[in-house]
């Protein structure tokens, strides 16, 4: 009479004995068997059972769906967990939650004034959403899968905020650093050998670039070096940025390169930098020494295009 039931669910892959159970959940099962062609079986679960291994739903005390994927067109298949095992998962989210909530609140006080960056804060939030130092994170805990969605959506909402801001700031920082930049400009010589100069870029290289790019738009042969300070991370920080034409590095005599022009200033601002014969780049720490910075980039330039090496 089983086979009858119209919408009656089974594992295809399994073999039926004659007789069978058949179980159902939401309508009385002798409703069903009366009507077997009925819609009854499509509306509620009826199901043949290979046992239903409880003698009381209670001891199920808690279920937790760990994951769901699409098994067939219009099938997911769940996986889930029930008893003490579900009781510890749902343990583990509240504390997870409680963690990824203090984590934002951290993060979001320490943007606010102003001891970490947008940069760092970004790398943060990553971290809790994938794991780091030994810690879980969301994707790698063992909590309901409904509460890792919720959480990941928390934790990218966060996220898009923080870019959204680091994007208005550097456009602030940049257009403050052009801005700087043409009125330096509007002053520089134009018969220059070469150009130092601070323009208030911040600490965002990127922004730097913007204003060594106007500089070699107005002296395309000469080598310029371009300096910038602030803080990060609530640390004072010092970053530079050299070009060095393929003309002058070509030179047989009164050459340069912009990686020894960066090497050689941070050795004055305890710093660390690299590049190539044209470009080069570097940061350091000793704010304090900016105008010994100058003066080193200054005169390991006038060295070089004379026809030394530089001091050493």
């Amino acid at each position: 009479r089983a086979k009858e039931v119209k919408g009656l669910r089974a594992m295809f892959e399994e073999g039926y004995p004659e007789m069978v159970r058949m179980v159902t959940i939401g309508i009385p099962i002798d409703s069903v068997l009366q009507d077997p062609s009925g819609p009854k079986a499509l509306q509620y679960s009826v199901e043949l059972c290979g046992g239903t291994h409880l003698r009381n739903s209670k001891h199920v005390l808690q279920l937790a769906i760990m994951s769901q994927e699409p098994n067939a067109a219009g099938v997911r298949r769940i996986e889930a967990v029930t008893g003490r095992e579900a009781v510890v998962v749902h343990q583990n989210a509240l504390s997870l939650g409680k963690r990824i909530e203090e984590g934002i609140r951290a993060i979001e006080t320490a943007v606010s004034d102003g001891t970490l960056t947008l940069k760092r804060a970004l790398t943060k939030v990553s971290e809790l959403k994938e794991g780091a130092d030994g810690k879980g994170g969301v994707k790698r805990e063992h909590i309901p899968v409904w509460f890792k969605d919720e959480m990941r959506e928390k934790l990218d909402a966060v996220k898009l905020r923080f870019e959204k801001k680091e994007r208005e700031n550097y456009n602030v920082v940049k257009n403050q650093a052009l801005q700087d930049t043409l009125q330096i400009l509007a002053t520089v010589p134009a018969d220059s050998k070469s150009l130092v100069y601070i323009v208030k870029a911040g600490v965002i290289m990127k922004a730097l670039e913007e204003s060594m790019k106007k500089f070699r738009t107005e002296f395309p042969q000469t080598p310029v070096f371009l300096l910038s300070t602030g803080q990060e991370d609530g640390k004072d920080k010092i970053i530079c940025h050299a070009h060095v034409p393929q003309s002058v590095v070509q030179l047989k005599q009164g050459s340069m390169k912009a990686s020894e022009w960066i090497k050689k200033v941070m050795q004055v601002v305890d710093g660390r930098g690299g590049g190539k014969d044209m470009v080069a780049q570097g940061t350091g720490t000793k704010v304090e020494a900016i105008d010994e910075a100058i003066q080193v980039a200054t005169s390991f330039a006038n060295e070089a295009l004379a026809g030394g090496k530089g001091t050493s």
